[in-house]
C-alpha cells in the first residue's frame, strides 16, 4: 500500500497543443467564399486550409471565390460610384421622402423608387 496522501509527488499533466487549420468555406454552387473561421463545423463539408497569413488578408469573404481548388480574390466589375435617383421603374423600394430606410414589396406605406446612375 502506498502512501499517496504523505508525500508531494503530483502526476505532471502535459497538454499538447493541436495545430490550427486556418478554414475559408464556400458555397458549392456559385464557388463564392462564405466564412471563414478555425472551427470545425460538421454541418459544413466545403472548405480549403489556408495559411494563416491569407487568413489574416481575407477581408471580406463574398470578395473571395474558388477557382480550380484555389481561392482567388474577385475583380470588381464597376470601377465607379452609384449614385442614387428617383426613378419610376427603380430598383430600390425606400419609405416615402426617407432614401435610407429600404423597405420590400411586403410594406405597405407609402414608397419611393430609386434607381442608380454610375458616375
Amino acid at each position: 500500500m502506498s502512501n499517496y496522501f504523505q508525500t508531494n509527488i503530483r502526476p505532471a499533466i502535459t497538454v499538447k497543443s493541436r495545430p490550427v487549420e486556418f478554414r475559408v468555406y464556400y458555397d458549392v454552387v456559385t464557388k463564392i467564399c462564405t466564412h471563414k473561421t478555425t472551427a470545425a463545423i460538421p454541418s459544413y463539408d466545403d472548405y480549403i486550409v489556408v495559411g494563416l497569413e491569407f487568413y489574416n488578408s481575407v477581408d471580406i469573404c463574398s470578395n473571395y471565390q474558388v477557382v480550380d481548388d484555389k481561392i482567388e480574390r474577385i475583380e470588381s466589375v464597376s470601377k465607379g460610384y452609384k449614385n442614387l435617383v428617383p426613378d419610376t421603374n427603380g430598383k430600390y423600394l425606400a419609405m416615402k421622402n426617407n432614401m435610407i430606410f429600404v423597405v420590400d414589396s411586403n410594406y405597405t406605406g407609402e414608397t419611393d423608387q430609386w434607381g442608380y446612375r454610375c458616375k
